[in-house]
């Protein structure tokens, strides 16, 4: 049997604190709860092995992994996925791909990670077993709430639901970031929401400053004039805060007194007849 990664080396202490950042129920009695969500505190999970033709052979393997620090209970938005702040501390998972070369007789040092979101999870690899092209095709499962659970039932519920994504990645590039340290590393915040307002993808909504203080503007610009839309202001547990409805907009902005409110973590839901658009600021 041979090692091919070992995640919790330092070399995968991505924001340089000396550790590994596991979730509070991830560790002593704490696991043994219901809200430990994964029912385990397996860290590794979800092999799929693949074989790259060619002189020589190449193998790859997919699998899932937590990251370093990426927990509900730091996210500060996301936390509140199942309606309440119980489940906090659970680890998102990503998905990686560690490397051989030469059919097995050596392993690049580095898993690279190829999905790198920050605040989302994705699970549930799977890869073809042989690939004959220069191409290396992943299909995974990404979901906004942590662990096995399939069906969202939460304040996210009509935004992010369970998807498919199918990844095509060019084996060339995977052999060459499995030499590179950085490759497990570098997330980004995954912004919450995949539906855009009105005409499929023509819709940009823009939240500014962020964070607040006295006031928080919200612009919007379509292709199309929208006929109506509603903005509202939401705290974590799903309730309005401030809210309201403007006519016929191809370009406007428009702002919010925030001077008022309690400093935390809000969403601001844009809707229009095409489906809603989710932003999400902080008021200090």
């Amino acid at each position: 049997m041979t090692v091919v990664d070992n995640i919790f080396e330092l070399q995968h202490d991505c924001d340089d604190d000396g550790v590994f950042g596991i979730g509070q129920n991830y560790t002593g009695t704490a696991a043994n709860d219901p809200d430990a969500i994964y029912n385990s505190i397996g860290l590794i999970t979800q092999p799929s092995i693949t074989i790259v033709d060619g002189a020589p052979q190449k193998i790859l393997i997919a699998y899932t992994a937590i990251m370093d620090g990426d927990t509900t209970i730091d996210d500060g938005v996301h936390l509140f996925w199942a309606g309440t702040a119980n489940f906090e501390g659970q680890n998102y998972r990503d998905v990686f791909v560690a490397v051989s070369p030469d059919n097995g007789a050596s392993w690049n040092p580095f898993s690279v990670n190829i999905s790198k979101t920050s605040h989302f999870e994705e699970a549930f690899v799977s890869t073809p077993e042989m690939v004959t092209g220069a191409d290396f095709n992943v299909l995974y499962q990404g979901d906004i709430e942590p662990g096995t659970i399939m069906q969202n039932d939460d304040i996210y519920d009509d935004v992010y639901k369970n998807m498919f994504i199918v990844q095509k990645i060019p084996v060339s590039q995977l052999l060459t970031l499995s030499l590179d340290s950085t490759a497990p590393c570098g997330q980004f915040d995954l912004a919450l929401g995949i539906k855009q307002v009105v005409n499929g993808t023509d819709g940009i909504i823009g939240v500014y400053p962020n964070p607040v203080q006295d006031a928080v503007n919200v612009s919007m610009k379509f292709i199309n004039t929208a006929p109506k839309v509603t903005i509202e202001i939401v705290n974590l547990s799903g309730n309005q805060i401030l809210g309201r409805t403007l006519n016929q907009v191809n370009e406007a902005t428009t702002s919010f007194d925030t001077k008022n409110l309690p400093a935390g973590f809000y969403i601001i839901k844009v809707t229009t007849d095409e489906g809603t658009s989710v932003r999400r600021f902080l008021k200090e």
